[in-house]
C-alpha cells in the first residue's frame, strides 16, 4: 500500500507497484478463467479490485491480532471461503444479466 499506482498502469517506477500489477493481473486471470469472461476488460478489472479490497480487508483486520494463526485460521477459514463464494457468486451474476441485456 506504500505508494501505490493505478494497478492498470502499465510500466510503472518502483519494483513494488510492479509486483502489485503482477498481483493484479493473476487475480484477473483467475476472474476471467473462472467466470469464462474474456471480453469485458474493464468489469474483469473492477472485480479485480473488489476481490483484492475485500481480501485487504480481511487480511489488516486480523495484522496484528493476538489470537494464535492456527487457531485464528480454525476459526475463520469458513468466513473467509463464504466471502470469496459470495463473491464470485455475484460476479456471475452480473455477468448473466449483462449477457442477457445484450
Amino acid at each position: 500500500m506504500t505508494r501505490a499506482t493505478r494497478v492498470d498502469e502499465e510500466d510503472p517506477v518502483l519494483e513494488v507497484n510492479k509486483l502489485r500489477n503482477q498481483l493484479f493481473g493473476l487475480i484477473r486471470q483467475a476472474i476471467q478463467e473462472c467466470l469464462q469472461v474474456w471480453q469485458a476488460d474493464d468489469l474483469v478489472l473492477a472485480y479485480a479490485r473488489i476481490h483484492f479490497f475485500t481480501l485487504h480487508g480481511i487480511v489488516g483486520t486480523y495484522t496484528n491480532s493476538d489470537e494464535p494463526f492456527d487457531i485464528l485460521m480454525e476459526r475463520l477459514t469458513p468466513t473467509f471461503d463464504l466471502a470469496v463464494e459470495v463473491l464470485l457468486f455475484g460476479f456471475k451474476q452480473t455477468v448473466k444479466i449483462g449477457a442477457e441485456l445484450k
